[in-house]
Order: structure tokens, then sequence, then C-alpha cells
């Protein structure tokens, strides 16, 4: 997916990340743009698990769900994850490891043009694909929930906070209230992991008393269901 040589490094140890919700990430190291690079998650979102995977599991959340062509729609979905994995997912690891300007910049760029992009298009759905969510969702929400309290600051992704963003910040309020999910985010121990473990960034480990996020404030995005 990324180009030049990919290499372990002691550093991609200190960037193992665990996740709100009992899964973790990887990072890879990549030496010709001095980068880190976020694999897919593995555990409850594997590799393995594609789109297709799930249309084939679930196929009533994606009832309906049809291209212009009539085609089953689980494709359009791994492209959307394909783009929001780079700009986003990834993207806040290749501001925050960035070890020039020019690559902070434009990761930081490409970063927030994909974020207002996905604004607008939560503009008039509730979910990414329309009323119901599916995998695509939960692999944007575990970036999303960690925004604000970490890579806003962490990373210097701080054009803007996911909370400025009213139909992002919504969507996200959505999926942190589904059952079964709050509970699984501890937001003290996300920032701690970062702030703690990430000395070349953070040598002084002083972990960050907020942001003061309210994620259990009314959402309204029932209307778009």
């Amino acid at each position: 997916m990324h180009s030049g040589k990919t290499e372990r490094s002691p550093r991609m140890a200190r960037a193992t990340r665990s996740s709100p919700v009992s899964f973790r990430t990887v990072s890879t190291y990549n030496a010709r743009e001095r980068l880190f690079h976020e694999d897919k998650p593995m555990g409850l979102m594997s590799a393995e698990q594609t789109a297709e995977g799930e249309f084939r599991r679930q196929p009533d959340a994606f009832r309906g769900w049809v291209t212009a062509d009539g085609r089953s729609g689980y494709p359009a979905a791994e492209g959307r994850y394909r783009l929001d994995y780079e700009n986003v997912n990834d993207g806040v690891y290749r501001a925050g490891f960035a070890t020039s300007q020019q690559v902070y910049e434009r990761a930081v760029r490409r970063l927030f043009d994909a974020l207002d992009r996905l604004d607008a298009r939560l503009r008039d759905r509730r979910y990414l694909f329309g009323s119901r969510f599916v995998e695509t969702d939960w692999r944007l929400f575990v970036t999303l929930i960690r925004f604000d309290a970490v890579y806003h600051g962490h990373f210097k992704c701080n054009l803007r906070r996911i909370v400025d963003y009213p139909n992002l910040f919504g969507y996200l309020k959505d999926l942190y209230r589904t059952d079964g999910i709050a509970h699984t985010v501890k937001l003290d121990h996300i920032k701690r992991h970062y702030y703690i473990t990430h000395d070349d960034i953070n040598p002084t480990r002083i972990v960050p008393l907020g942001p003061d996020q309210d994620l259990r404030s009314p959402h309204g995005r029932e209307r778009l269901s």
C-alpha cells in the first residue's frame, strides 16, 4: 500500500496502540518517507474481515444498498474504507510521526480534506452508507473517538477538532452510544498510552487533563434513519 521499504524498528513497539474496543493496531516503519504507517486493525476487525465478508455474514445490514448499476454495495464500502484509511486512520500517524515539515503538512492537509468530505457526506445520512452502520463506520470510529483527546494535540492534527464538525461529532456520539460500545471506551487509558509511550514526541510524559468532551449529549441523528 505504501511505497518505500517497510521495516521493523524499536520505535515501532512504542507505536503499537491499544484500541477502545478491545482490538489493537500495529505500525510499521516506511524508511523512504521516514514515517510510521498504521496497519489494518487486528482482532475484531482483522485484515481478513473485509466488507465483502461482512456483507455475506450480515446481508440484512446491506439490504437495499446497491450501486448505480445494481450490483451489491459492499465493494463501495471497501473503496470508502481504503480512502478513509489512507487519509484519516493512517493520516493521523503520518502527521504525528513525520520527521519533516513538508511531510507533516501534506499529511495534515489530506487528513482535514478527508474529514471535511466525511462531514459533508454525513449531512443527509445517518451512517456512511445510509441508515445502517457497517464495518466501515466502525473502522472510522476508532480514529474519531481518539482524535480530540490525542491526535489533535499529541500528533499536531490541530486545524480543527471533531467537535467542530457538526455532522461528524453527532455521528461519533451516535456510534458511541450504540449498545455495548460506551463501556469499552476508556479515554484516560488511551491518553496515558499515547502520551507516556511516545517519548520522542512527549519526552516529559505529561498527560493532559482535557478535553472535556460530552459524548452522551443528544446527537439528533435518528431523524436521518
